[in-house]
This record gives C-alpha cells, sequence and structure tokens, in this order.
C-alpha cells in the first residue's frame, strides 16, 4: 500500500476535523465522560479560533494519504 504524507492545507481542515472526531469517538471517546467528550469536540472540533491558526500558519497538520 502506496502513501504519502503532506500538510493539511487549510481548504481541507473540516474534513481533517471530521475524521479526527471519527477515530476519537471510536478509539478514545469509550474511555472519556460524557463531559470529558464534549469538552474534547467544544475546545478542539469546534473551536473557531483553534481552527483559524491553521488558516494563518500559526498551527500546522500533517497527515498520511493513501492513493
Amino acid at each position: 500500500m502506496d502513501y504519502t504524507i503532506e500538510k493539511i492545507e487549510f481548504n481541507m481542515i473540516e474534513e481533517a476535523f471530521s475524521m479526527i472526531m471519527k477515530v476519537f469517538m471510536e478509539f478514545d471517546a469509550p474511555d472519556y465522560s460524557q463531559e470529558g467528550i464534549e469538552t474534547f469536540r467544544k475546545e478542539i472540533i469546534q473551536n473557531k479560533e483553534f481552527k483559524n491558526r491553521f488558516k494563518t500558519g500559526e498551527q500546522m497538520m500533517i497527515g498520511a494519504f493513501i492513493d
């Protein structure tokens, strides 16, 4: 299986955060309280200020892509 490692561009950020939430819910959320899950959702996934840091270049995300 071939894959590439690339910087996530801002136009892909919503898709990336959607995948982050999906993976979190499958693998991590079972170990968290409902309050912990909501905190993750609000502070990371839905946080517009955090997402804007990717737009300004202050924050960066790297992803692995298959094909």
